[in-house]
């Protein structure tokens, strides 16, 4: 069996490159200005009040600036490494007062002592008991980071991975009915259930490389302990868990879309006998749910086809721990039940011929 499996793998070999481009090509392009000049001041200042870490951030960035004025580098360099340092300037600034507006906001919920720093949306007191129980230190982050992050994370194509994975592994067999003839004797099954085991560990394993990679990048696993409030977009989630817990969520969320979007196509390969149109109609999918996702965020962000669930968890319309695990366990039956559909369709296939 473990003969076929890599006859499997070497022909379609240009597939299984290709899901990896896919899913590593878009990110190339913005690993290169991603710039990390600010997590050491960050480390720092962590754990410090807003006023010390505004002491520390001018402490070292006065530093940063003597040194730089009192180096050898030319007159070109040395502007645009001072640039760079009014900038990180510019950003502990504001992450300071995000600090204390934040912590305002927690203070408030637990003793109701008013808010003078920010305006909460209503959201923020419907979840006002959730709210109170958010305990983890509030510290500051790099905005540009999260977003830099975010962004890679929404242009991730981790469902067309799965599509040229499922290109790969079963074309030929679609086309020349060994599929569903396989399906019929006890080896046959048990060889396709290896075969669908390695196809989706192929496509976890490059998922969670990417993940990783785009973690360590961006920086911003930097303060696992902080609060997921001391990220902006999250300021108002009453959700009481940390920005390690965070992307730990994230990486689920992202991960049930990729098996999700796998096991649709896979069910789709059963279905149809001639591999084209099942890439063809697997990939109407794909964009089709782009499209639903970006227009009619409301009614279809909980479902997550190859794509991670961002909008309900920053825009207010999941903001407590209910709606987040219904999310969650939804999807999980429907990739289930998509398993389960797959099997069944390709046995009852072959009894019908």
């Amino acid at each position: 069996m473990l003969k076929i499996l890599w006859f499997d793998f070497k022909k379609g070999i240009f597939f299984f490159i290709a899901a990896v481009v896919i899913v590593f090509a878009p990110k190339f392009i913005y690993y290169p200005y991603i710039n990390n000049d600010i997590n050491e001041v960050l480390i720092l200042c962590e754990g410090e009040s807003a006023d010390e870490a505004e002491q520390i951030a001018d402490e070292y960035i006065d530093k940063r600036f003597g040194e730089v004025i009192g180096s050898g580098l030319s007159d070109e360099e040395k502007a645009a490494m001072l640039d760079r340092i009014t900038v990180m300037s510019q950003a502990m600034y504001v992450g300071t007062d995000d600090k204390r507006a934040v912590e305002e906001l927690i203070e408030n919920a637990k003793t109701d002592c008013g808010i003078s720093l920010d305006t909460p949306p209503q959201y923020y007191y419907d979840n006002i008991e959730e709210y109170k129980s958010i305990s983890r230190p509030v510290n500051i982050v790099d905005q540009s980071s999260w977003r830099t992050f975010m962004h890679l994370q929404q242009i991730q194509l981790a469902s067309v991975m799965a599509l040229c994975v499922i290109a790969a592994v079963w074309g030929k067999h679609s086309e020349h009915g060994l599929f569903r003839s396989e399906r019929v004797s006890p080896k046959g099954k048990r060889l396709n259930s290896l075969r669908t085991a390695f196809a989706l560990g192929f496509c976890g394993i490059v998922w969670l490389v990417s993940y990783i990679v785009d973690i360590v990048c961006c920086g911003v696993g930097l303060l696992p302990d902080t609060a997921i409030q001391s990220i902006n977009l999250l300021r108002y989630s009453p959700l009481a868990i940390s920005i390690g817990e965070y992307l730990a969520l994230v990486g689920i969320l992202e991960l049930i879309g990729l098996i999700f979007s796998f096991m649709l196509f896979y069910l789709i390969n059963s279905c149809l006998k001639d591999i084209r149109k099942a890439i063809t109609s697997s990939a109407f999918i794909i964009l089709l749910s782009y499209v639903l996702k970006n227009g009619f965020s409301g009614v279809f962000s909980p479902i997550t086809i190859g794509i991670c669930d961002y909008v309900r968890l920053t825009d207010g319309s999941l903001y407590n721990t209910f709606g987040l695990i219904m999310i969650i366990a939804g999807n999980v039956i429907a990739a289930a039940l998509l398993a389960w559909a797959g099997r069944k369709t390709a046995f009852l296939a072959e009894g019908r011929k």
